[in-house]
């Protein structure tokens, strides 16, 4: 009975755990748009300014990681590479956009007039973490002002500030970036980033408008991790400490006199997997109708859709994997309801 206990908590977890995750788990991001510009020193020197905006898809916070860019020609010839490119932030929401911003010095230009471009090649994950950030009560290119508030009692080290700059067409004209060693409780620095201006994406009107960011970069943020690491050991000892209760309390009324009891918690179990897909039962039962209107508004078409093979589908796929743990359910009871025969007969003989 023991074995029977813990491959049947395997069971339950691994269920638990398929259903809990999926295909949004995957990290998905767009390169909204990428820029290299070849800028000549004073020295004579010629150097790379990259921008690249990048667009989180993913449905939950992303990290975009220090990624390396190669800069190539208009050939794709490699000319030189971008190594361990910050991302400014570092940790966006859904839908929302980081800028790739860096320069680096190369001896490798022999043609001021290049036509440059950069293939990244960008590592991301799903953070678990929201980016810890101070508010930014204003500022400019020229200065921004952060805050660490009264009530958050914690003296922030090494916070990261980034002011990305847009011209009106949404074009990336620079990305100027400062560090606070430390900032307590209550108190407001003002700090003064610097940079390095896109100049062929200003906008000679001027209007460039600015996003101000203070944040921990991600690698301070131990504690943080360390709790939430902590919350999922948690969560996983509690799962197992119900999953094992679960089976216990299926086994407990499968022993009992009354056979009824053990189609206590797959009935459950059955009702609550009918009652999660009941939508998808409206594409059948319920007629679907497909309308068509003119260009003022008058209805010209209607017609019934029929219900497609996916419906179905769905469908069957639901109630197979909604009604796995009954399946569990139904196997403890008929073993269990099989033992107590057995054990009768021995008795009666």
């Amino acid at each position: 009975m023991k074995k029977l206990t813990i491959i049947i908590v395997t069971v339950l977890l691994i269920t638990f755990c398929g259903c809990s995750g999926g295909s949004d788990n995957k990290p998905n991001f767009d390169v909204v748009s990428s820029d290299v510009v070849l800028v000549k020193n004073d020295t004579g020197e010629y150097s790379f300014l990259l921008a690249c905006e990048v667009s989180n898809l993913t449905n939950g916070s992303l990290y975009f990681k220090e990624s390396d860019f190669d800069i190539v020609d208009e050939n794709d010839n490699l000319i030189d590479t971008m190594q361990l490119v910050s991302a400014y932030p570092p940790i966006v929401d859904s839908k929302k956009t980081a800028v790739y911003y860096d320069t680096k010095i190369s001896d490798k230009i022999l043609d001021a007039n290049m036509e440059l471009k950069a293939i990244p090649h960008i590592e991301t994950e799903k953070s678990k973490v929201k980016l810890t950030t101070l508010p930014t009560p204003g500022g400019g290119m020229d200065g921004v002002f952060v805050k660490n508030p009264a009530n958050s009692r914690k003296e922030y080290e090494n916070v990261q500030v980034a002011v990305i700059c847009k011209n009106p067409n949404s074009n990336v004209t620079g990305v100027l970036t400062a560090k606070i060693n430390s900032i307590k409780p209550g108190e407001e620095v003002e700090v003064r980033p610097e940079g390095r201006l896109i100049e062929k994406n200003l906008d000679p009107r001027g209007g460039s408008r600015c996003s101000f960011f203070a944040y921990l970069e991600p690698y301070t943020m131990g504690k943080t991790l360390a709790g939430q690491t902590m919350r999922d050991v948690i969560i996983v000892v509690l799962s197992l400490l119900i999953l094992g209760c679960v089976v216990w309390l299926q086994i407990f009324l499968s022993k009992k006199r009354n056979k009824w009891l053990g189609l206590i918690l797959p009935s459950i179990n059955l009702v609550f997997s009918l009652t999660a897909i009941s939508p998808l039962f409206q594409g059948i039962v319920l007629p679907q109708y497909y309308e068509k209107f003119d260009e003022y508004g008058v209805l010209i078409e209607t017609a019934t859709i029929e219900p497609s093979g996916g419906i179905f589908y769905a469908i069957l796929t639901g109630l197979l994997i909604y009604n796995i743990s009954t399946l569990v359910f139904m196997v403890i009871y008929w073993i269990c309801r099989n033992k107590r025969k057995r054990q009768q007969e021995t008795h009666f003989r």
